[in-house]
């Protein structure tokens, strides 16, 4: 243990104690979230094989939805919620098999596994995968999950299957807007669009609000004028 205070030997036993306890508590965490996903990973392989024995025309939608409705029912979730879980569980348990074992050794937390399954989302081929998740698996270890992030990015962007202009044309073909109703008469503006033209529209409303702010500031201004003259 390392720290620059001035610690008697007393306090100095104590921030130890303090410190190996919560990090064995982080690594049982881990273990235990190596474990749901493991159960997670099964249910979501339970549903396709309902799916399939069954030669349920949906794909295995129904089958998911229904076990997904008993889980949550259980852990009191939604539906959604559940399946999105299970999906993902899916994922690291099929395809990042060695991240599992971290988080089951407590050597990354579940937090580290979903940002190295997120990333490698664009790393398809098998064997570029492998190569993908060694890489960024010596990084985990070490780092924050906030400094895994921009890392786990880069080295996907290596290993990726697909370069990042074709992705860029496909993810051209998703642009949309839509308007969100929320509480007391407002509502959210949601628009996918390609990033210099967000950050574009972003720095052309900004301009907006300021000229707005200063014509308000100026009637406001003239209005007290007005009623000081009138009086």
């Amino acid at each position: 243990m390392t720290t620059n205070l001035a610690l008697t030997p007393v306090q100095l036993i104590e921030l130890d104690r303090v410190v190996s306890g919560l990090a064995k508590i982080r690594s049982l965490k881990s273990q235990l979230e190596a474990r749901e996903a493991a159960l997670l990973a099964a249910a979501s392989s339970l549903a396709c094989d309902v799916s399939d024995t069954g030669a349920h025309p949906d794909g295995g939608s129904m089958a998911h939805r229904m076990i997904a409705s008993d889980i949550g029912a259980a852990l009191r979730e939604s539906d959604r919620t559940v399946t999105t879980r299970m999906g993902r569980a899916f994922t690291l348990i099929t395809d990042y098999p060695h991240t599992h074992d971290a988080v089951a050794a407590g050597l990354i937390t579940g937090a580290h596994a979903g940002v190295i399954t997120d990333a490698g989302s664009i790393v398809t081929d098998p064997v570029n995968r492998e190569h993908y998740e060694a890489a960024v698996l010596e990084v985990a270890v070490v780092e924050t999950v906030g400094r895994l992030r921009p890392i786990a990015k880069e080295l996907a962007e290596r290993y990726a299957t697909e370069s990042l202009d074709d992705r860029h044309d496909r993810a051209r073909a998703c642009r949309s807007v839509r308007v969100i109703d929320l509480d007391d008469s407002m509502a959210e503006l949601r628009a996918l669009m390609p990033a210099p033209y967000a950050y574009g529209v972003m720095d052309r409303l900004k301009q907006m609000s300021h000229l707005v702010k200063e014509a308000e500031h100026t009637t406001h201004a003239d209005a007290v004028k007005a009623t000081r003259g009138a009086g």
